[in-house]
């Protein structure tokens, strides 16, 4: 039995991880017209079995609080909405946040125009915002090493990128969990 958990808990990451992207980069900014009706149409359209993480252009300089929160509001409503994640132009993981902690940012006045100015003007100050995390875990991370920076930075998922630090996927809490309990059964 220990020596099937050992494995399991020493499995890479890679093999077991997936992310389902919305980018509100896309839309450029939510249109005051029609756009509610657009972004349920795309939430529609989600894979609802696989994490969700909201990607953030970081410096990209068009992002309104009232379009951020309409988008957080919206897939908050998904059970599998994991992360908000930061991007920089080049599409490298900068940081990420739990969808929690970004809706927290943008609900209170002043900290949440601030927070959104300091976005669009891809100001390191991001990094201070309390629950911004700049840690992620690379596809080649053993499941222990992805649960031990959950806990340490108390996420119930993570981001993992590749060698490029490209967002290659989700790991997830509950299945890494999972995995490692049901390995004792075996």
């Amino acid at each position: 039995m220990g020596a099937t958990f050992n494995t399991i808990v020493s499995a890479n990451v890679g093999e077991a991880i997936a992310h389902d992207p919305v980018s509100i980069d896309k839309d450029h900014q939510i249109p005051a017209k029609g756009g509610t009706r657009e972004l349920e149409r795309r939430i529609k359209s989600v894979n609802e079995i696989r994490p969700i993480a909201m990607t953030v252009t970081f410096g990209g300089g068009r992002y309104t609080r009232e379009a951020l929160s309409e988008y957080l509001e919206a897939l908050a409503r998904l059970k599998n909405f994991k992360l908000v994640v930061f991007l920089d132009r080049n599409e490298r993981f900068l940081a990420c946040m739990s969808p929690w902690a970004a809706k927290q940012r943008l609900n209170v006045p002043g900290l949440a125009e601030e927070f959104v100015r300091v976005i669009n003007e891809g100001s390191k100050d991001l990094f201070y915002f309390p629950g911004v995390v700049r840690k992620t875990i690379s596809i080649r991370s053993t499941n222990a090493e992805a649960l031990r920076e959950m806990v340490a930075h108390n996420l119930d998922a993570i981001a993992v990128t590749d060698e490029t630090n490209r967002l290659r996927g989700i790991a997830e809490r509950e299945q890494v969990l999972g995995r490692m309990v049901l390995a004792l059964t075996q």
